[in-house]
């Protein structure tokens, strides 16, 4: 928006426009102007405005004038408000949407490792099904495991 006094005189220009705008749209807006409008007429002889009332007319018209350039102001202050919002907006759904490109290639890598690791135990069981019980010798065990392959599962849960 433009101003020929600077940012300080803007903001108090666009507020006094919102203000005059939010006066402008009220019923007491309304009321003043009937009473306003009943004196006038009422007291035409003596103010000098004999019908048809040339100069309420002109009064009248500039207050419109005003009035028509206040809304265009509010209007134009919302317009700019809503863009700045639209843009801010706009910002945080990229950032959400990299935030979430990130999550799936850490999901999808994951993924990998878990079919890699699946992969390897599948190996690892048919190996040890082909030689039987095998003594794992794990480096922070503190004793020798063995494996029992399938067949010898089964025999235990008979022998319970």
């Amino acid at each position: 928006m433009f101003t020929i006094f600077g940012r300080g005189v803007r903001k108090a220009e666009t507020k006094l426009a919102e203000a005059l705008t939010r006066f402008a749209g009220s019923m007491f807006f309304v009321y003043v102007h009937v009473i306003w409008f009943a004196v006038w007429i009422i007291f035409s002889k003596q103010i000098g405005d004999s019908f048809p009332y040339g100069l309420l007319t002109m009064v009248v018209s500039l207050e419109a004038i005003f009035l028509a350039t206040f809304i265009m102001v509010t209007q134009n202050r919302h317009e700019e408000m809503a863009a700045a919002k639209a843009k801010e907006d706009e910002e945080q759904e990229e950032e959400i949407e990299e935030e979430l490109e990130d999550i799936q290639e850490d999901f999808d890598s994951l993924r990998g490792d878990l079919d890699e690791m699946k992969s390897l135990i599948e190996r690892l069981e048919s190996h040890l099904a082909q030689r039987g019980n095998v003594p794992l010798n794990l480096p922070n065990a503190s004793k020798v495991k063995t494996i029992p392959t399938k067949p010898e599962i089964e025999k235990e849960k008979v022998a319970v």
